[in-house]
C-alpha cells in the first residue's frame, strides 16, 4: 500500500485501519457483496482493486476486504469514483478509499486503505440508505429532533461544486451534514412521509420519496435534474411531473425513475 496517512495511532488502533497517502492517482475498483446476507453469517466483500498509480499492485482477481467490515453484516455497498461505502446490518456506514475532497466524511484528507465507520450527527439513529458520486457521499439517517419528532433525512460530505451537496458545508465538506433544504421542501408542498432512498450521480443528487416522489439538486448543465432550467442548483428541487416512482438511479450526466402505475385503473376509465 501507499505511504503514512494523516491518523496518529490512536485513531488506527481504535478503528482497525491503516491510512495512506492521498496521491495524484486513485483506484478504480469495484464491489460486491451477497443481495441478501444471513443476519447469522458474516457478508465478505470481494474488491477488484487498481491502485497502481499510488505504487500499490493491481489485483487482477477478487480480494478479500479486511478490517471492520469483515467482521459484520453488509446489506449494501456504494462506489464512487475512487471510493466505497458500506451499510452493515447494525444500520452503520463504514468507508474507505480516496478522500481528497473529503468524500469518507472522517474529519480529514487523508486516504484509507481500510474500512472505518463514518461518525454522523450525535443524535443520528439508524442509517437506511447510502450513496456515492464521484467526489461526495450521501446517507439517509433517521434523526431525533429537539422536540422528540423523529425524522429521515439526508446527510451529505465531500466535494460541493455544483450544488451536489444540497447547500451545507463548504466547498469541501470533510464531515456529514444534513441537508436541511430537503425539511423545507416538504413543508412548501405539504408532503407527509420520510425519505427512503438516496443516489448520486457524477456531480448531481436525489432523493426518493416513501409516497414515491423525487427531489433532486446539484448539477444540472445537461438536464440530469428534471427541473426544466438545465442549470445547477444547490437547493433540492422537486420534480412535480413524475409520482408514483419505486426507483431512482443516477449516471455521470443522467437521471432514471421508474414508475408503477395501475395500467388495469387506467384502461377501465378509458371504457
Amino acid at each position: 500500500g501507499g505511504g503514512g496517512g494523516g491518523g496518529d495511532k490512536k485513531d488506527q488502533e481504535e478503528d482497525d485501519n491503516a491510512s495512506s497517502d492521498d496521491g495524484e492517482g486513485g483506484s478504480v475498483h469495484s464491489a460486491s457483496s451477497p443481495s441478501h446476507p444471513s443476519n447469522n453469517r458474516e457478508a465478505p466483500i470481494y474488491a477488484l482493486i487498481d491502485m497502481t498509480d499510488n505504487g500499490c499492485t493491481q489485483c487482477s482477481v477478487p480480494v478479500l476486504v479486511g478490517g471492520p467490515v469483515s467482521r459484520q453484516t453488509v446489506t449494501m455497498l456504494a462506489c464512487g469514483a475512487f471510493h466505497v461505502l458500506a451499510l452493515t446490518v447494525a444500520r452503520k456506514v463504514l468507508c474507505w478509499g480516496r478522500n481528497d475532497h473529503g468524500q469518507l466524511g472522517i474529519g480529514r484528507v487523508s486516504a484509507w486503505e481500510t474500512p472505518r465507520q463514518v461518525k454522523l450527527n450525535a443524535t443520528s439513529e439508524p442509517v437506511y440508505s447510502i450513496a456515492a458520486g464521484e467526489k461526495h457521499s450521501l446517507a439517509v439517517v433517521q434523526l431525533l429532533r429537539a422536540d422528540l419528532r423523529v425524522e429521515r433525512t439526508v446527510f451529505a460530505w465531500g466535494c460541493k461544486d455544483n450544488g451536489r451537496l444540497g447547500g451545507v458545508g463548504d466547498k469541501k465538506t470533510f464531515e456529514p451534514q444534513e441537508v436541511t433544504s430537503l425539511m423545507r421542501i416538504y413543508k412548501k408542498f405539504h408532503m407527509f412521509g420520510y425519505i427512503s432512498e438516496v443516489v448520486a450521480g457524477r456531480d448531481h443528487s436525489a432523493a426518493l420519496t416513501d409516497s414515491g416522489r423525487v427531489i433532486t439538486w446539484g448539477a444540472g448543465s445537461y438536464g440530469q435534474l428534471g427541473n426544466g432550467f438545465g442549470f445547477d442548483s444547490e437547493l433540492p428541487c422537486l420534480i412535480e411531473s413524475v409520482y408514483n416512482i419505486v426507483q431512482i438511479s443516477c449516471g455521470a450526466r443522467h437521471t432514471l425513475a421508474l414508475s408503477c402505475f395501475h395500467t388495469r385503473e387506467k384502461k377501465s376509465q378509458k371504457r
